[in-house]
């Protein structure tokens, strides 16, 4: 039987004008947008189409603006009951997948990911912190070096794009001391990242905690397609949704690899809106697979 996996990309993908042809020409979509703006307080419409990439790049902007865009297209796609065996994403592509899934209702995601944000930008500005990407060294030499370097508790993996291709969160002067050990050692690159997903890790207890108390107002039912978490766990279609893996998952740091490779039995993979770290992870892992790419109307030919 013909399956398809579905993939929800995280941060970085957001655009000026994403999705404005499905809000045109879906009467759904116009519903979404709206009481995603009565929920939130936000004019999705704006924001969305007429705004700055620097205001829509803001991490609270962007993480509200992408889970409605994605959550949009992928209602259409169920219109035209195109039907996933499997659904998984990262960062807010993970609270997509929630809702998608139907372990969420529409609220309930856009009220989760803005106590995430707020939370996180409060552990942000309290706390003299940075993130960088690291190309050029292994998982293993680098968590090595941590030792050798004694900062290991003050630097955390958040993101991992490749085997030798991550990002970093932690406390600036550990940082400042790593990148120079590593650039004396070893063929490096380092880029500074935006604060996006991955400081909570210094601070994981204090976000969890805090957002533990508002699981109480959520409602969560069975999914009804099976889901891959962020850390690459499987929740099978059916089984009953505990609310505390609403958070759980954010013990674990991204590991795109390992998310994409969930979906190896799957007999197409789509992904829902733009996100190139996300696509050339799955071109890598299965360059034979059938890909498609969702980010306009004109994309729903291939699936059609």
């Amino acid at each position: 039987m013909f399956s398809r996996g579905i993939l929800f990309p995280g941060y970085g993908s957001q655009y000026v004008g994403m999705g404005k042809d499905f809000y045109d020409k879906y009467r759904v979509v116009q519903e979404l947008f709206e009481e995603a703006s009565n929920c939130v307080g936000i004019n999705f419409i704006r924001l969305c189409f007429a705004s700055s990439e620097k205001e829509l790049a803001k991490p609270l902007n962007a993480y509200l603006s992408l889970f409605l865009i994605q959550s949009s297209i992928f209602t259409i796609l169920r219109e035209h009951e195109i039907v996933p065996s499997l659904i998984t994403g990262w960062g807010v592509g993970q609270i997509s997948t929630y809702y998608n899934s139907g372990i969420l209702n529409f609220p309930d995601g856009l009220y989760l990911l803005k106590k995430y944000m707020e939370f996180y930008e409060s552990l942000v500005l309290g706390n003299d912190v940075a993130m960088v990407s690291i190309k050029g060294v292994d998982k293993i030499t680098f968590e090595k070096c941590l030792r050798d370097c004694a900062v290991e508790e003050s630097i955390k993996v958040a993101i991992i794009r490749d085997e030798k291709d991550f990002v970093i969160a932690g406390r600036k002067p550990a940082i400042l001391i790593l990148v120079g050990f590593l650039q004396k050692n070893f063929d490096i690159h380092v880029m500074p990242e935006r604060f996006t997903y991955g400081i909570h890790m210094l601070f994981l207890n204090k976000l969890i905690d805090g957002l533990n108390c508002y699981l109480e107002k959520i409602d969560c039912k069975k999914p009804k397609y099976s889901v891959i978490d962020q850390s690459g766990s499987m929740l099978r279609k059916g089984i009953s949704f505990n609310k505390l893996w609403l958070t759980q998952f954010m013990h674990h740091p991204i590991d795109l690899v390992e998310i994409v490779r969930q979906l190896n039995k799957v007999d197409e993979i789509i992904q829902i809106g733009p996100g190139d770290v996300t696509l050339n992870v799955v071109k890598k892992c299965f360059p034979h697979k059938r890909k498609i790419c969702i980010k306009h109307k004109s994309d729903l030919k291939e699936l059609l």
